[in-house]
């Protein structure tokens, strides 16, 4: 299948670009499908959400919207990139980039997949529970980690808050455990789900982690 790559949107809403529209007629007497990906709105994306949260550091998803292209157009653009799977791994170490710009935020992970992100250096992992801790003990000694909590209530047209994650009561205690057992803690994730269009209820979120975080240290 041929595919262009083309992702109109900014932001704060979405956008079309209409100079794309002679690439749409150009390409519509195709017999698959394709997508058009408009590559420097991405990039001009991640310069718009770093020059407004300078102090964060910006890891783009690749499960959201994945191909070469993209991942070396804004390779310079971001700080790291966030995978969920072994292949997505070997793909952006493939596009050339450095294994220690990557999380491997999948909380729940084979031993086998550990062992192998970990030989081709990726040293960051999430985790939920005493299990995934010990498969990370013995498959990624040292490494750091980082707890995936579970929140609740969140007005998402998908929600995906629920799907993994630990009960915010428990993330202290999985945080401490991890240190006694070699690993590194260094903070914490969550997922409010697919498009989340509440800004109180991001803000909500973002200070419910940072109680925890406060609480660990």
């Amino acid at each position: 299948m041929q595919k262009k790559h083309l992702i109109p949107s900014t932001i704060h809403q979405t956008t079309f670009n209409e100079s794309f529209i002679p690439l749409v007629d150009r390409y519509k007497q195709l017999e698959t499908p394709f997508m058009l990906t408009d590559l420097d709105s991405i990039k001009e994306n991640c310069i718009a959400f770093k020059r407004a949260l300078p102090q964060v550091k910006l890891y783009y998803a690749v499960k959201a919207l994945y191909s070469p292209e993209i991942v070396k157009f804004i390779s310079k653009d971001v700080d790291g990139f966030d995978v969920a799977s072994l292949k997505e791994i070997r793909d952006l170490l493939a596009c050339g980039v450095e294994p220690n710009a990557l999380n491997f935020s999948n909380p729940v992970k084979s031993s086998d997949s550990i062992k192998k992100a970990y030989r081709l250096g990726v040293k960051m992992f999430a985790f939920q529970s005493l299990s995934e801790l010990a498969k990370l003990q013995l498959q990624a000694p040292g490494a750091s980690v980082y707890v995936r909590v579970r929140l609740k209530d969140l007005p998402s047209f998908v929600p995906l808050s629920e799907k993994f994650g630990c009960n915010p009561e428990e993330a202290v205690d999985l945080m401490l455990y991890a240190q006694r057992v070699g690993l590194k803690p260094v903070g914490l994730t969550f997922h409010v789900g697919s498009q989340l269009l509440d800004h109180d209820a991001w803000e909500g979120s973002i200070k419910f982690a940072n109680k925890i975080i406060r609480q660990a240290q």
